[in-house]
């Protein structure tokens, strides 16, 4: 009994950084998206990083990213993003998050808030050269109804 008290104790030590790693990504993807650091959210993710954004192509590779992002954060007179991570699954040199998010956009000066809510899910990996964790996969879908649906 002891020995199984001691080895799940050095389970939790030993994914511990790994589970704050990922309050960490969301954390700092939050930070560059509201801050428009287009560079910042595009070295959050690996090379080969896809997101999967609703009811569009799939977006892949940093370059696509960079574009990605920085269409979104000018194509509004105000972004603001808030993301909570409400669950976590780390394998190893692996992870999957999910949470909810709040988007507000301004569309252009004068015009009315919008606000968006829905709920995400991203993998992330532990980078063999660097260990540092960037995400590889993102979707996420808003909790409206699908246009014309």
């Amino acid at each position: 009994m002891r020995r199984r008290i001691a080895l799940a104790a050095v389970a939790m030590l030993l994914t511990a950084p790994s589970l704050h790693a990922q309050e960490q990504i969301v954390d700092a993807f939050v930070a560059a998206f509201n801050a428009a650091d287009v560079d910042g959210l595009v070295k959050l993710h690996a090379p080969d990083a896809v997101r999967l954004p609703p009811n569009q192509p799939p977006v892949r590779g940093h370059e696509a990213l960079r574009d990605h992002f920085r269409e979104q954060l000018t194509k509004y007179a105000f972004v603001e993003l808030a993301a909570q991570q409400s669950g976590q699954y780390v394998a190893e040199a692996f992870a999957v998050s999910w949470g909810t998010y709040k988007l507000s956009v301004i569309p252009e000066r004068g015009a009315d808030e919008l606000v968006e809510t829905g709920h995400w899910m991203s993998i992330s990996s532990q980078q063999e050269e660097s260990d540092a964790w960037l995400i590889e996969r993102t979707i996420w879908n808003s909790d409206k109804p699908p246009p014309g649906g």
